[in-house]
C-alpha cells in the first residue's frame, strides 16, 4: 500500500477518526503514525516533532496512542474505556493536571 500527501491535524487533547472504504489505507496510515510501520519517506510529526522511524513504545511515550477498531480485546469495555486504556502514558494525558 502507498500513501501520498496525507496531513491531519488534531487540536490539543483531540481525536481523529478515519473513515473509508475498505482498501484505502486506513489501517496502513494509522499504523504508520503509531510506529507499527515504518514509513519508507516522509514526515510524521506530532507535537513538532518528526516521530517517523520511532518505536510504538516511544510514540506512545510521547502522548500518541492508537486504540484499534473493533472489540475482541476488551469486548466488555465502551469505547470510551477504550480509549482512557489508550491514554495510560501521563503524556497522553495531561489535561488531568490542569
Amino acid at each position: 500500500t502507498v500513501l501520498h500527501d496525507i496531513s491531519l491535524e488534531a487540536g490539543r487533547f483531540g481525536n481523529v477518526g478515519l473513515f473509508g472504504p475498505n482498501g484505502h489505507g486506513k489501517t496502513t496510515l494509522l499504523r504508520a503514525v503509531s510506529g507499527l510501520l515504518q514509513p519508507k519517506s516522509g514526515r510524521i510529526l506530532f507535537d513538532g516533532q518528526d516521530i517517523a522511524g520511532r518505536s510504538a513504545r516511544a510514540i506512545v511515550g510521547a502522548g500518541l496512542i492508537h486504540v484499534p477498531q473493533g472489540n475482541r480485546l476488551f469486548p466488555d469495555l465502551s469505547i470510551a474505556d477504550c480509549m482512557a486504556l489508550g491514554a495510560y502514558s501521563p503524556r497522553a494525558r495531561p489535561h488531568e493536571a490542569e
